[in-house]
């Protein structure tokens, strides 16, 4: 019996699928360039992941967390003592100067309720719910009920960059007892970018329900708790992200994100780790030594396109370490 011939789009399809195994198989070579890339970065994290671990074990020894727990409490009585002076040995990473304003003003607004904000212990109450969860970027739910949408709600533990960050947003500004806070179906459809008419809505949904105002120079260091969405592709790749905290000394950047890469698997700081890795969910207030973490440089030159919006949170102190 003859052999049938195939179909001119089953020889292509073929020939493809060809050219990907070839292109593979060529990338698994020891000596490729691209693999070389990907084992270096996977050393640096590896060797970062056992920096974290020692340093927990090294905590976890009879008296260790209660020395770092004091020592953190004496920082945190000196700088409200005295918050326009600031020792280098005891400086918070990147606040007392980040927002390119005195330092005694920047512990005045902090200390005041805004307008349609919540405090930022309500964010952190948030945060816990989304211990345990991973990155699925086709099957998120969400942890709780939002009000206004139906959504799906865990388990299982799954979430993604823009779920990420509407249900922790969301669900803090929703339980904060605010009477005037509102979300609904349009609010939630911008969060999930499903107009190309509005490749940032997100932050543009942040800004119309009143949970944070826009961010005029995206140049400059942005501010703690400021909600980023960035495009590395206009339209084809992006992200949405929250940054917690700028050093100004390295301009090295404290990330809140869901994503499966730059050591993630799940909810946490980029190249640091998911929160489930620390005590109390917080990095520590060394995190800025690390030198895998990006500058807002680079996340510049990563994220060409990119729209910010500083949020309405006050009682800033969590992220400074006072925890």
């Amino acid at each position: 019996m003859p052999r049938k011939r195939k179909s001119a789009s089953q020889q292509t399809r073929a020939t493809n699928a060809g050219r990907r195994g070839k292109a593979a198989r060529i990338k698994a070579r020891p000596n490729h360039p691209a693999q070389g890339k990907d084992q270096e970065a996977e050393r640096a994290r590896r060797r970062r992941a056992a920096k974290r671990k020692a340093r927990r074990n090294q905590l976890a020894t009879d008296g260790g967390q209660e020395e770092v727990r004091s020592r953190r409490r004496a920082a945190v009585a000196r700088r409200r003592k005295d918050p326009g002076v600031r020792p280098e040995h005891v400086q918070a990473p990147g606040l007392s100067k980040a927002y390119g304003a005195a330092q005694g003003a920047l512990a005045d607004y902090t200390a005041q309720p805004q307008a349609g904000g919540i405090a930022e212990s309500q964010l952190i109450e948030q945060l816990r719910h989304f211990i345990g969860f991973r990155y699925d970027r086709d099957n998120p739910h969400y942890p709780q009920a939002l009000p206004g949408v139906n959504i799906e709600q865990s388990p299982p533990k799954l979430t993604n960059c823009c779920c990420f960050a509407e249900a922790f947003l969301v669900g803090a500004w929703a339980n904060s007892g605010d009477d005037v806070f509102e979300w609904n179906l349009d609010l939630h459809n911008k969060m999930m970018i499903t107009k190309t008419n509005d490749l940032f809505s997100p932050v543009t949904a942040a800004i119309e329900s009143g949970m944070g105002t826009e961010v005029e120079d995206i140049d400059q260091l942005p501010e703690p708790w400021t909600l980023v969405q960035g495009w590395h592709r206009l339209g084809i790749q992006g992200h949405t992200l929250l940054v917690l905290d700028v050093d100004n000394l390295t301009r090295r950047i404290l990330t809140l994100e869901a994503n499966s890469y730059y050591g993630l698997d799940g909810v946490g700081y980029r190249e640091l780790g998911n929160i489930d890795e620390f005590d109390d969910m917080h990095p520590g207030e060394d995190w800025s030594r690390d030198e895998g973490l990006w500058t807002w440089e680079r996340f510049r030159e990563f994220y060409p396109d990119m729209k910010l919006a500083r949020l309405n949170v006050y009682d800033i102190g969590w992220v400074r370490g006072d925890y």
